[in-house]
């Protein structure tokens, strides 16, 4: 019996200390990052074709307006300055291209999954975000990280950029800039601690 209880308890604290590590490990991970979320009114050809159209010009118009951002909050304060100038934008492409649905532009905290770019993976959980819903925004996402600015690099490679990758250094742990670049330099393999924040955010999740 003793040994059943032994169990027992020990699994309790195994289970709240990958707990504890997976949810320090990824709000420290999402606190250093603003990312951005379109969603398409349906997946429908035509609404994920202007999807990406919009895509392209809130990306283009924000461009500027973010480079003074030196930190997630100050990307957060002028995005949030600018939400019905976004909206602005977004309704211009949509009225263009002659759908009769508008946008809707916000700033809040988001669930988003396991994503990978070039050089960094990021994993699931809730990140602060820029989220623009098309229409009824019944279609599939699409995600990427405005603050660093990787929205604004090569989209074809994803690849961020030295300066950028520093700003990302600087702005949380060595163990988590560790995690996201895989970067093996640690006494536990990335690959294992990774995945426990992948599995502990199912176990949210469920």
């Amino acid at each position: 019996m003793k040994k059943i209880i032994f169990a027992l308890a020990l699994g309790i604290l195994i289970t709240a200390a990958i707990g504890a590590y997976a949810q320090n490990t990824q709000n420290d991970i999402a606190h250093s990052l603003v990312r951005l979320h379109i969603v398409a009114n349906s997946d429908s050809a035509e609404d994920q074709a202007v999807k990406l159209q919009v895509r392209d010009a809130v990306i283009a118009a924000m461009g500027d307006k973010l480079e003074s951002a030196k930190t997630p909050q100050e990307a957060q304060d002028i995005i949030n300055d600018n939400l019905e100038f976004i909206e602005s934008i977004a309704d211009e492409v949509l009225k263009h291209n002659d759908f009769d649905y508008t946008a809707t532009a916000m700033v809040g905290n988001f669930s988003f999954p396991t994503k990978k770019y070039a050089n960094i993976t990021l994993p699931p959980g809730n990140y602060d975000a820029l989220r623009i819903v098309l229409g009824g925004g019944g279609g599939q996402n699409w995600w990427c990280v405005m603050f660093p600015p990787l929205c604004f690099t090569d989209q074809a490679s994803g690849k961020v950029s030295d300066e950028d990758m520093t700003m990302l250094k600087n702005s949380m742990s060595a163990d988590s800039y560790e995690l996201i670049t895989n970067t093996d330099n640690g006494e536990m393999p990335v690959q294992f601690k990774f995945k426990l924040l992948e599995l502990w955010d199912e176990v949210v999740h469920w």
